[in-house]
């Protein structure tokens, strides 16, 4: 699987293999989720959706602007894996806006 994170991280071409790792860490849990449903006999679209919600409670927290653009490689990348809707993608992305802005200001 060719992962779209080098694009997203371009400008932080130091930081994009601990971008990728992130990103890897979340398809991680997405396919444990959906082995361990489908392991119990759940349907497709149960384990789809287990995998979709791993994949997103594994996402870096909104603490510190590496972690942010981590996040926002990470929010790509589900969006190209369907385990982010377009909807979603726009909220984590604007969170991810916030962040930033806060982070700012805290540093000033």
């Amino acid at each position: 699987m060719k992962l779209i994170i080098h694009r997203v991280v371009a400008a932080y071409d130091g930081e994009a293999n601990e971008a990728e790792q992130m990103v890897l860490f979340c398809l991680g849990a997405a396919q444990e989720a959906h082995h361990a449903v489908h392991e119990a006999g759940g349907t497709l679209e149960a384990a789809k959706a287990a995998a979709s919600e791993a994949y997103k409670n594994a996402m870096p927290k909104l603490t510190h602007h590496a972690l942010v653009r981590f996040y926002i490689a990470c929010v790509a990348q589900g969006v190209a894996l369907n385990y982010i809707t377009g909807k979603e993608a726009k909220l984590m992305l604007y969170a991810a806006q916030l962040a930033l802005a806060a982070l700012r200001r805290s540093n000033l």
